[in-house]
Formats: structure tokens, C-alpha cells, sequence
């Protein structure tokens, strides 16, 4: 089956989602990151899914059970690169969810003009995020989640402010502690902690090293000592 770009429209007219989701990215220390996706979920038509994801590089999420109803299973469409090229086939054939894609088009080519988080993009971005929510929201109660760059920097202030590198310097090679100890006295994961001994550009150390060297099995360590061969 190959899908038209008229019929794909109308599928996701009726049973899509255009927007915007917002996503805590621990990788990279920011705590709000916004990205465009499409979504369908549909009862039936498990093969026309499949094709929705192969060819937009989405994919497919387990079969959702409700009280009293069919199995509900949904394809996801995400991120700059894959939802540009859908919205752009099928925006000239949307009726009802084409002026979602037209804010999420804007918002993909701010993001690619402005290549970073200064000021003017940022606040462009989170004005198309809230005005998705506002046409996206159901029902006549308040709507939640709506953005302000007062927040998003308070959130990215505190992140970046968790570890010096005065304070990492003093604890990882001075008192020579391991990344869980420092994470332990923190009280915190290690991962924050691997991430800025990344960002500040510090090597690990040598004990870090052999704390993490795997065991050597039963099996090896037997053809080391017949051998005389580290396997």
C-alpha cells in the first residue's frame, strides 16, 4: 500500500495529534526541551501504522487496553528532521489540524535559523508552544503547562549551577573520591556528575578506571592460568 499525500491528511485530521511535546533532557542538563511530533492512534489498521513509521522513521507503541474497549495502538512521528518532511507533504490537503502545522513548521524553521538557545528563539518557541496548547486544550477548564522564559532559565540556572568546577576539582582529584562517592554525598545519581566532569573537560581518573573494569569471569580467568594468556 502506498499512502497518498490526501489520504495521509485526512487520517490525520481525523485521528492525529500535531504539536509540540516538552521533555526533561538529563543528557544535556536542560530541564525544559521541546520538540515537534505527529501521532495516530487508531483500533484497526496495523499495517497502515507500520508504513506510517517506516517511511517518517516513527514508531510504534504497545497496544494501549481501555475499560471496555478495543486495543488502541499509536504511531509517533518526532523530532525536527522527520516531522518537517510529513507536515510539508500534507499541510496544502489539511482542514481541521492545519493551523497546528503551520505553528509547528514555524517553529521547526525558528529552531533551525537560530541554531541555539538565545533569547529571541527561546521566546519565539515558547510563544508557538503555548498558543499549541491553547488550540490543542479539550474541554472548558484552565489550561496547564504553558511556558515562560522566566522559568525555563530559573530551571537551566539551577542545573548548571549543581557543580563548580572549583568543587568537582577538589572532590575527584584532591580527596581522590569516585564518581558514585561524590554523587552519594551530593545526593544525587552519578549521572549529573559524569555530565559536568564532561562539561568542564576532566579526565577520569585512574581509579575511576579500575572501578569499572569488568570482573574477569571464572571461565577466562582458568585459560589465563592454563595458558598463561590474559583472554
Amino acid at each position: 500500500m502506498t499512502l497518498s499525500a490526501e489520504y495521509l491528511a485526512a487520517l490525520i485530521d481525523g485521528e492525529g495529534y500535531v504539536g509540540i511535546v516538552k521533555f526533561s533532557d538529563k543528557r544535556h542538563r536542560v530541564e525544559h526541551r521541546l520538540t515537534p511530533y505527529v501521532q495516530v492512534a487508531m483500533t484497526q489498521a496495523n499495517d497502515l501504522l507500520e508504513e506510517i513509521a517506516s517511511t517518517f522513521h516513527g514508531w510504534l507503541s504497545k497496544d494501549i487496553y481501555r475499560k471496555n474497549n478495543r486495543p488502541i495502538k499509536r504511531v509517533t512521528v518526532a523530532g525536527h528532521r522527520n516531522v518537517k518532511p510529513l507536515l510539508n507533504l500534507i499541510l496544502p490537503h489539511l482542514r481541521v489540524k492545519k493551523r497546528q502545522a503551520v505553528l509547528v513548521l514555524k517553529f521547526i524553521n525558528n529552531s533551525e535559523v537560530g541554531r541555539g538557545y538565545n533569547d529571541t528563539t527561546l521566546k519565539r518557541q515558547i510563544e508557538i508552544y503555548n498558543e499549541l496548547r491553547l488550540l490543542n486544550h479539550r474541554g472548558l477548564g484552565k489550561v496547564k503547562g504553558l511556558l515562560s522564559i522566566q522559568n525555563i532559565r530559573s530551571s537551566r540556572r539551577k542545573k548548571r549551577n549543581m557543580f563548580t568546577k572549583e568543587e568537582l576539582e577538589e572532590l575527584y582529584y584532591k580527596k581522590g573520591l569516585l564518581q558514585r562517592e561524590i554523587a552519594e554525598l551530593k545526593g544525587c545519581s552519578r549521572g549529573p556528575v559524569s555530565s559536568y566532569l564532561g562539561y568542564y573537560k576532566m579526565r577520569r581518573t585512574r581509579q575511576e578506571v579500575a572501578s569499572r573494569r569488568p570482573k574477569e569471569s571464572y571461565w577466562k580467568r582458568e585459560r589465563r592460568i592454563a595458558t598463561g594468556k590474559r583472554v
